[in-house]
């Protein structure tokens, strides 16, 4: 069963009642849509890895996460004042949901700063590889805070996983790779936002206005430590807008937008599976457009990240649905 804000009722204000996503909604045309939806924003997540590195280059991270920020939450805000109309939700509703409110956005910013900032010290492949662990990390937090159970495969895929990622970014205690670390630390906060995400969405069905909040705090904190000394005056957009816009709109607006749209009706186990593409889609681009390539023990390690979290969020998904 999957709890969603029904949204207005017949006497104007936001309710909450079940939405029993069945099989018949699992085969239909709408489920399937949703499934695209969510291939489509792992192919934006790639190549915005690539764009990312292209923009860093003229860009220090806190800048790009300010712009990025701006115009996506720019483009949202009126869609999102739509919404709160269109299905009257009231102001008790999302004082009362509050909390799940703050943690998603809080969680959302942190892992989003964490990656920009990563992403301008390790190369795009491995954003993409490291990024893409919070599926993993996403059921271990589960089972250690929340007390849900998940199967012993999950466990070693997770332990699989890791050792993949040492072989791919060279991480050691000696010598640690900044950008790597980082990154580890962006899928941790990525893991906490999909749990807080999925839970927001079963008591406020209202995808648009969520993603739009979830854009403030990176706002305001770029705002913070970029623009002191008026520096976004200082810098040449002419050679930066392809990038700058492809990275705003399509990578973080859209494909954050529809995600969330699609989780909807997508179980998070199915929806985690699929997130799982982005590296693959971003090891793609980045070969192609930037020329990165992996040595052979790298290019191991990714298969090892890339094989077991599609083989664990594959159980998952066929042992959650045998139980259904």
């Amino acid at each position: 069963m999957k709890t969603l804000d029904a949204g207005a009722s017949r006497h104007g204000s936001a309710v909450i009642k079940p939405v029993y996503v069945s099989n018949h909604v699992r085969g239909s045309a709408k489920y399937w849509l949703a499934i695209l939806m969510l291939v489509i924003a792992t192919v934006f997540w790639g190549l915005g890895n690539v764009a990312q590195k292209i923009a860093l280059q003229d860009l220090a991270p806190e800048m790009l996460l300010f712009i990025r920020s701006v115009i996506a939450l720019l483009f949202l805000l009126p869609l999102a004042l739509w919404e709160i109309h269109e299905r009257k939700l009231k102001l008790r509703v999302m004082v009362k949901h509050g909390g799940l409110l703050l943690l998603t956005a809080l969680s959302f910013a942190t892992g989003l700063a964490f990656q920009t900032h990563g992403g301008q010290l390790t190369s795009a492949i491995n954003v993409g590889f490291l990024i893409n662990l919070c599926v993993l990390i996403t059921p271990l937090l589960l089972y250690f805070v929340f007390g849900e159970k998940i199967n012993r495969l999950t466990f070693l895929s997770c332990f699989i996983c890791f050792a993949g990622a040492v072989m791919l970014t060279g991480f050691n205690l000696q010598t640690p790779n900044a950008g790597d670390a980082l990154c580890l630390g962006g899928a941790f906060f990525f893991a906490v936002w999909i749990i807080a995400l999925d839970r927001t969405l079963k008591v406020i069905d209202a995808p648009i206005l969520i993603t739009a909040l979830q854009f403030v705090p990176t706002s305001v904190v770029g705002l913070f430590l970029a623009t002191p000394n008026g520096e976004i005056f200082q810098i040449d957009f002419s050679n930066l807008w392809p990038a700058l816009l492809f990275i705003s709109i399509l990578s973080t607006c859209i494909s954050f937008l529809i995600a969330s749209y699609a989780q909807r009706l997508v179980k998070p186990v199915v929806a985690g599976m699929i997130y799982s593409f982005e590296a693959l889609f971003g090891f793609i681009s980045a070969y192609f457009l930037l020329g990165e390539g992996l040595s052979l023990i790298a290019t191991i390690g990714g298969v090892m990240m890339f094989g077991s979290m599609f083989v664990c969020q594959y159980w998952a998904s066929r042992t959650e649905n045998r139980a259904a």
